[in-house]
C-alpha cells in the first residue's frame, strides 16, 4: 500500500507541475503579443486630430501652446505625440519660410504612426502660407 500511495503522490507533483508549466508559458506568451488594432487606431486617432484641429482653426494660429493643449485634450496619457509644421510662402514657386516643431521626443520608439495634412493659410483673402503638418503618434 505504501507503494501505491507514493506513485500517486509522485504522478499528483508530475500533474501539478505541468500545470505550472503550461500555465506560465501560455501567460509569458499572452504578454509578449502585440495587439494587432493598435497601430491602425492610433493612425485613425492621428489623423482625426489633425482634421478637428484644421477645421477648429489651431493649426492657422501657428501657436504651439494652443495646438499642444488641444492635442493633449484628444490623446489619452498613455499616447505621445510630436508635430511638425512647415510653412511655404509662394513667391514666384514654393519657399520654406518657417518650420517649428514640438512634442515629446521619438528617436528611441519603435513603432511610431504618422499622419499628414496638408493646408492653405490665407490672410485679407490672399494665400499667405501653404503649410504640411506632420503628427507623430505611439504608446508610451
Amino acid at each position: 500500500m505504501a507503494k501505491g500511495f507514493v506513485f500517486s503522490l509522485d504522478a499528483a507533483f508530475a500533474v501539478l507541475i505541468f500545470v505550472m508549466f503550461v500555465a506560465t508559458f501560455a501567460y509569458f506568451s499572452s504578454q509578449s503579443r502585440d495587439n494587432g488594432y493598435t497601430m491602425i487606431i492610433l493612425e485613425k486617432q492621428a489623423n482625426d486630430a489633425l482634421i478637428s484641429l484644421d477645421k477648429s482653426g489651431a493649426l492657422s494660429t501657428m501657436d504651439d501652446g494652443i495646438i499642444g493643449n488641444k492635442l493633449n485634450s484628444m490623446f489619452s496619457e498613455s499616447i505621445s505625440w510630436n508635430i511638425e509644421m512647415y510653412y511655404y510662402n509662394y513667391s514666384g514657386g514654393f519657399n520654406l519660410e518657417g518650420n517649428t516643431s514640438f512634442g515629446n521626443g521619438y528617436s528611441k520608439v519603435n513603432k511610431i504612426v504618422l499622419a499628414q495634412r496638408e493646408s492653405v493659410l490665407f490672410e485679407d483673402e490672399q494665400v499667405k502660407y501653404y503649410v504640411i503638418t506632420r503628427l507623430r503618434v505611439w504608446v508610451k
